[in-house]
């Protein structure tokens, strides 16, 4: 994503929605985490981490990347333990559910679902696709 993101600065932008799959013991938290850290303009640096250490994610074990990120670990606790990211976690993933999302990853380029990993450039094929179809659109108007 961030090669994408660094490829269409202005074109493209991400909307993350949380779908933690059940199998994995703390991905409810791990998400929240992402939330906290995003809270912090640190998601993709905590995204980074938590790939990196998907076996440790104890909040204990959240709190020190939080630090090693350079998150201000106080307010990043605060933040994991709150209702609030709970909760937005738990809408993300009622989302999910509606929209027949069971795995990750999924995308979404303008409404076309794309799922699973893909090469950056199968990925930016679908990217130009969809800026084309919306130019053209807009010619057309």
């Amino acid at each position: 994503m961030e090669q994408v993101l660094d490829s269409y600065p202005h074109e493209v932008r991400v909307v993350f929605k949380n779908r933690p799959l059940e199998f994995h013991h703390d991905a409810v938290l791990a998400h929240q985490a992402l939330m906290a850290a995003a809270s912090q303009g640190k998601f993709w640096a905590m995204h980074s981490v938590l790939l990196a250490n998907q076996s440790s994610l104890s909040a204990p074990e959240l709190a020190d990347y939080a630090g090693q990120i350079g998150l201000d670990t106080q307010k990043f606790v605060a933040d994991l333990s709150s209702q609030k990211l709970l909760d937005q976690v738990q809408r993300d993933v009622l989302q999910a559910r509606d929209a027949g999302i069971n795995g990750v990853p999924v995308f979404f380029v303008n409404g076309a679902r794309v799922d699973g990993v893909q090469t950056l450039s199968s990925f930016k094929a679908i990217v130009d696709e969809q800026i084309q179809k919306t130019r053209v659109a807009m010619v057309h108007e």
